[in-house]
């Protein structure tokens, strides 16, 4: 993945529209954490969702339309590992 404008599929437009509330407060979770890797991710990820009474996949789902444009794509905390703290937040922001 490269950093730079992300190619919203359609599949992952009706994600974002479905679960758009979502992102403000979770990226503000974000901010916060200091690890940014897979475990890391994941873990926050799995603690963010149990918190607000869902699972992680219905986080994942919007984290993986949001980052990479696409509903599916290996696994969402490699990608955002892969791309950085940085690039991350600032494609969910620009959603």
């Amino acid at each position: 993945m490269l950093a730079g404008e992300v190619i919203i599929n359609e599949k992952a437009e009706a994600i974002i529209a479905k679960h758009k509330e979502l992102l403000p407060a979770l990226i503000v979770e974000l901010n916060e954490i200091s690890e940014f890797d897979h475990q890391a991710l994941y873990e926050f990820c799995k603690n963010y969702a149990e918190k607000q009474n869902a699972k992680v996949k219905d986080y994942a789902q919007i984290l993986r339309a949001a980052i990479t444009g696409s509903n599916v794509s290996p696994s969402i905390f490699s990608a955002m590992e892969a791309l950085g703290k940085e690039e991350s937040i600032r494609r969910l922001k620009a959603i």
